[in-house]
């Protein structure tokens, strides 16, 4: 297949990358059977030393029915338009895991969801230069421990 000229240009800003990747780890995730709950869910989750408060993102959070009991997930996207040095999930390393596992703690808080189970998964995403993508379920990928 031949690169599509406008797909580079648009891959080519990152935000761009996050925002297309993002819609279709949601197209892909709702194919098995989850249900989107929120996007971009942003929430404080501390301060640093100087005052400034610290904030927390998960990109999606979503109930997954394909299991009983239906398990809340916390899905952190990670999309790529090639694979050079490292594969995508190696940039939700333990700093990102724990500002993740923060935010969902707020999440679980303020919606009372203390007592359903839940997990925390990685979606990859690899956009081809020709555009195709290939994404992947991590599931289950790290533990509150």
């Amino acid at each position: 297949m031949k690169p599509d000229k406008e797909l580079s240009r648009k891959l080519k800003s990152g935000q761009a990358l996050g925002r297309l990747g993002e819609k279709l780890a949601r197209q892909y995730l709702e194919k098995l059977d989850f249900r989107t709950v929120a996007t971009n869910f942003r929430a404080p989750i501390g301060h640093r030393r100087d005052g400034h408060a610290v904030f927390g993102e998960i990109d999606i959070i979503a109930w997954d029915y394909s299991v009983t009991p239906a398990t809340i997930v916390f899905i952190e996207v990670k999309t790529r338009s090639e694979v050079t040095l490292a594969l995508p999930e190696s940039a939700v390393n333990q700093g990102k895991q724990r500002r993740i596992r923060r935010t969902a703690r707020v999440f679980r808080r303020i919606t009372r969801l203390t007592e359903v189970p839940w997990r925390y998964d990685v979606v990859t995403i690899v956009i081809s230069p020709c555009g195709r993508p290939t994404i992947t379920l991590l599931s289950n990928l790290f533990s509150d421990q």
